[in-house]
């Protein structure tokens, strides 16, 4: 699931009015509360009917993305910073397809030491009965 974005969210939706602004808000220091965004579209909607709604001249802060790992609201990496820093640069991963044989293999041997794909094991062999008549 992706992170629902404030340039994304329609203003005039109840649902969408405030739900990014319910992405890993910080509650204890930097530490975020985690919620689904089917939680914060309906944390949304019963703000918009309390009477809130967003004043962009008043934002100090905006959502900063994770820059690592799945891109949705249960990432804790993602953070609150002020308006005025730079997003870092997403990691991007290689495309498998494009590299050599030899750079696929390395990749595999990297996978391999950390434990993430095990090694083929070698078949068994069965002893064979010969009639010794």
């Amino acid at each position: 699931m992706k992170y629902p974005r404030q340039e994304e969210c329609d203003m005039s939706k109840p649902e969408e009015h405030a739900v990014w602004a319910l992405v890993c808000p910080p509650v204890v220091g930097t530490t975020p509360m985690l919620i689904p965004t089917f939680v914060a579209k309906k944390l949304s909607a019963a703000l918009w009917r309390a009477g809130f709604r967003h004043h962009p001249e008043l934002q100090e802060q905006k959502v900063q993305r994770a820059y690592r790992g799945q891109q949705g609201p249960l990432n804790g990496m993602t953070k609150w910073v002020p308006m005025s820093e730079v997003d870092p640069e997403p990691v991007i991963l290689p495309n498998l397809s494009e590299m050599t044989v030899g750079e696929r293999e390395a990749v595999l041997a990297q996978a391999r030491a950390l434990g993430m794909v095990p090694e083929v094991p070698e078949p068994v062999t069965y002893a064979q009965i010969e009639n010794g008549d």
